[in-house]
């Protein structure tokens, strides 16, 4: 049907993609499994100590930039889950109805270091979490962790990012 030459090349073409679909796949899986690396393996984690930043900046950048989504400290909008408490929680662990399938399944807790990674680029730390908004400057980053951890304090709210 085919001349052997066209064959040749067909099954080039062929081995070619499969390999590429291939490296494709083990490229997601290594980023999927580095995205889990950084949730700690010990789910029962301790509070972490106060990150470094500049809490009343990071109020600032918190009020300017996720507020009109998340609320925090009386702070915010509701489309988003509140962020009391979140500092050393576990993700997805509010009674908030709309966490991403991703988010939830993450296994993360809220560490300074994940705070950190996820806020630099979501998407990278969970594929197909529904949050889309980074914070590319690091030391705004610091600030906010900063501002979160500051309002984890026991005020007997529920609510949990």
């Amino acid at each position: 049907m085919f001349s052997p030459v066209l064959r040749c090349v067909m099954s080039k073409v062929v081995v070619g993609v499969v390999a590429s679909v291939a490296m494709a796949m083990a490229g997601s899986t290594a980023v999927a499994a580095s995205s889990r690396d950084h949730a700690p393996k010990d789910h029962s984690e301790t509070k972490q100590a106060l990150p470094k930043g500049d809490v009343a900046a990071g109020r600032k950048i918190f009020t300017a930039r996720c507020s009109f989504c998340h609320g925090a400290d009386a702070i915010g909008g509701v489309m988003a889950p509140n962020l009391t408490k979140a500092f050393s929680s576990k993700a997805a662990a509010a009674n908030f109805p709309r966490y991403s399938a991703a988010l939830k399944a993450s296994g993360l807790i809220w560490t300074p270091a994940n705070l950190d990674s996820f806020l630099a680029a979501p998407g990278k730390l969970v594929a197909g979490t529904a949050m889309m908004t980074a914070v590319a400057n690091p030391t705004e980053r610091a600030n906010l962790v900063a501002y979160l951890a500051s309002i984890d304090a026991d005020d007997g709210s529920k609510d949990r990012h």
